[in-house]
């Protein structure tokens, strides 16, 4: 009886990826490592949609596949996206299936930037001065629990029971 043996690897093009929209682009490769012609491989990946049928693989041959992704604002907030492909044979009733995983990590930049004006125009004795403070997401990671504190004033947004969050 022979029994029937297959690989599957999976790689991604780009090293990292930073903004939302970014495409991670990902080539997987089947490949027959038995002594008999495959027939029916059906090749997956749920993170990309990829549904791919190999009609025939002869002994020793290999299949290129390829599928992309585009990055969502959480994959960057988790640090990385983990992608696994799966090819699957069935023959005489079992089904044989490999899988191959994939890694990319998320280039995180967290980093917020503060502006202050006054709202003044001329001091001519005794006066209020009004301070507008915005605080800005400028990297590409979503904050939580931004503390803003104005030494000046003494005034501020206490992150634990005013939690701020940026997106």
């Amino acid at each position: 009886v022979v029994t029937p043996e297959f690989t599957i690897t999976k790689t991604a093009t780009e090293p990292d990826y930073g903004t939302p929209g970014d495409v991670i682009n990902y080539t997987i490769v089947v490949t027959n490592t038995s002594s008999i012609t495959e027939t029916g491989i059906t090749v997956t990946d749920p993170l990309t949609g990829m549904n791919y049928s190999i009609v025939s693989l002869a002994p020793g041959a290999s299949e290129t596949i390829s599928t992309s992704y585009s990055v969502t604002q959480a994959d960057i907030d988790a640090g990385s996206v983990t992608n696994t492909a799966a090819a699957s044979y069935t023959c005489g009733g079992i089904t044989y299936t490999e899988t191959a995983e994939e890694s990319v990590p998320a280039d995180r930049r967290p980093e917020i930037t503060i502006t202050k004006p006054v709202n003044l125009t001329e001091i001519s004795g005794p006066a209020t001065l009004t301070y507008t403070i915005t605080v800005t997401n400028s990297g590409n990671v979503s904050l939580t629990g931004v503390a803003l504190t104005d030494i000046l004033t003494g005034g501020g947004v206490n992150a634990e029971t005013d939690p701020v969050e940026l997106y």
